[in-house]
C-alpha cells in the first residue's frame, strides 16, 4: 500500500475506535453531547440520534442584546429538526453567546437589562422546551463583570423557578468561560 493508502487506513481505524468508545460512554448512562452551530444544520445530526449516539444537542447561538433582550433565534435549526432528535429522547440545549457573540453581556450589570434578558431567556427555553441553557460569556474582563455573570446565572434559575407551564422540572444551566 502507498502512503495515501494508509493514512485512508489509519483514520478510517481511528473512526471505528472513537465509534466503539461513544457506544460504550452510551451503554454506561453516560451523556454524549453535540454542539449544533448553525453553519452545520446540513449535517445528518438526526442519523446519530437514531443511533443512540446521542444524548444531547446544544443549539448554537443566541446572544444578549446590547441593553437587554436577546438576539439570533432565527440561527436555531428549523423545528421539524429538533422534533425528530426529541423522538429520539435527545436533550435540548441553547447556547447564549459564544466566541463574537458576547458583547452584550457587559451591560447586563443593569439590573434593568438583565431582568429583560432573563424575561427573554425564559421565553426561548419554554417556547423550544429547552432541557438546558448554556451562557457562554467570551470572558469575563473583571471582578464587575464575573459578579455580572453569577447574577445573571442566578436570575435566570430564579426566574425559571417561578416560571408556570414548565415542560420539565428542571433546567439545566451551565456556563462555558
Amino acid at each position: 500500500l502507498g502512503l495515501t493508502a494508509w493514512r485512508v487506513v489509519l483514520i478510517q481505524a481511528a473512526h471505528l475506535v472513537l465509534w466503539s468508545q461513544v457506544q460504550h460512554a452510551v451503554a454506561q448512562n453516560m451523556s454524549t453531547i453535540a454542539y449544533w452551530p448553525e453553519y452545520r444544520h446540513g449535517y445528518d445530526i438526526e442519523s446519530a440520534a437514531r443511533s443512540s449516539m446521542l444524548t444531547d444537542v446544544v443549539l448554537f447561538s443566541v446572544e444578549v442584546l446590547p441593553g437587554g433582550g436577546i438576539q439570533g433565534d432565527e440561527r436555531l435549526p428549523p423545528v421539524q429538526r429538533t422534533a425528530q432528535l426529541r423522538a429520539n429522547s435527545v436533550k435540548l440545549h441553547v447556547c447564549i453567546g459564544g466566541a463574537g457573540r458576547s458583547a452584550g453581556f457587559a451591560s447586563l450589570s443593569d439590573s434593568q437589562a438583565r431582568k429583560k434578558t432573563v424575561r427573554a431567556i425564559v421565553r426561548l427555553a419554554k417556547h423550544w422546551r429547552l432541557d438546558g441553557i448554556n451562557v457562554d460569556w467570551e470572558a469575563p474582563q473583571n471582578e464587575a463583570q464575573w459578579r455580572t455573570l453569577g447574577n445573571l446565572l442566578n436570575d435566570i434559575r430564579r426566574a425559571w423557578n417561578k416560571s408556570d407551564g414548565r415542560h420539565i422540572e428542571s433546567l439545566l444551566l451551565s456556563f462555558t468561560i
